[in-house]
C-alpha cells in the first residue's frame, strides 16, 4: 500500500532542521514507485514529501499549542523505552503520529481534540506525519522536561557555544552543509544509500505497522537516555 510504504520511509532518515526535514522528504521520495509518487502529489495538490517537510512547524507559529504534538517528554534521562506518561490530551508526539495514522490508514490508534475549530483534511495529516516522523529520529524530542528537552544544557560545538536540543535539531545538519557541500548535495538522501535497513524495515512494517512506530521511538527514547545525555555529564 503506497500510504504505508511512504510512512515506513519517513521513519527510517535521521535530520531534523527544515533542511535536515526535506532531506528525509528527498530520501522518501526516492523509494517511491511512480503510481506512489503519483498519488502522494494528488493528494497534496502537486507537492511532495520534501516540499511540504516542515509544514507542521508554520502551523505552530498559528496555533502554539501544536508545538506540544512535536515532544515526548520523558521522566528521567535513564530509559528502555519511550514513556508516555507525560502526555495530557493525548498532547505528544507519539500519541499524535497514532491519532494521524489511524486517521490516513482508516483505524481509531488514538483520540486528540483539536481546538479552534481546526478539521484536519487527509491531506493535512500527512503533511503532519512528514514533519512528525522525522521529529521522532531527533532523540531530543524525547528529552526530559527538567532540561527542557536539552535546551537548558549548555554545551561547547565547533568552538560555538549553544545548547543541547540545537546541537541535535540544527548545529549538526548545518555544519556538515557548510564543511561537507559536496557530502550534503551529493546524492546521500536516495533510498540507495540504506538499502539494506530499509528492505529489511519495509517488510517489518508491512506486518506490523503502529507496533514499529512504536519500536522506534523505544529506539530513539534509549539513544536519548544512553548516549545523548549520558555524554553532558
Amino acid at each position: 500500500m503506497p500510504m504505508r510504504l511512504l510512512l515506513h520511509l519517513l521513519a527510517v532518515a535521521w535530520a531534523w532542521d527544515k533542511d535536515g526535514h526535506e532531506a528525509i522528504g528527498m530520501t522518501t521520495m526516492s523509494a517511491l514507485d511512480t503510481a506512489a509518487v503519483s498519488q502522494v502529489k494528488h493528494l497534496m495538490g502537486g507537492k511532495d514529501a520534501a516540499d511540504v517537510a516542515a509544514w507542521a512547524h508554520k502551523v505552530n507559529k498559528k496555533y502554539p499549542w501544536t508545538t506540544e504534538l512535536h515532544f515526548q517528554r520523558q521522566p528521567s534521562t535513564r530509559c528502555e523505552k519511550a514513556q508516555q506518561l507525560d502526555c495530557k490530551d493525548n498532547r505528544c508526539l507519539m500519541k499524535a503520529i497514532l491519532y494521524l495514522y489511524g486517521r490516513l490508514t482508516g483505524r481509531e490508534l488514538a483520540q486528540i481534540t483539536w481546538p479552534d475549530g481546526i478539521k484536519l483534511t487527509d491531506a493535512d495529516c500527512l503533511k503532519y506525519l512528514i514533519t512528525l516522523l522525522g521529529d521522532m529520529a531527533q532523540p531530543l524530542h524525547f528529552g526530559t522536561g527538567d532540561t527542557d528537552m536539552g535546551r537548558n544544557i549548555t554545551v561547547l560545538f565547533r568552538d560555538k557555544k549553544t545548547n543541547l536540543f540545537d546541537v541535535w535539531d540544527k548545529e549538526l545538519t548545518q555544519s556538515v552543509i557548510r564543511n561537507e557541500p559536496h557530502f550534503w548535495w551529493g546524492g546521500w538522501t536516495h533510498v540507495q544509500r540504506t538499502r539494506v535497513e530499509y528492505e529489511r524495515d519495509s517488510e517489518q512494517f508491512k506486518k506490523e505497522h503502529e507496533t514499529l512506530l512504536t519500536r522506534w521511538a523505544d529506539e530513539s527514547a534509549k539513544f536519548m537516555c544512553d548516549s545523548v545525555y549520558r555524554r553532558t555529564r
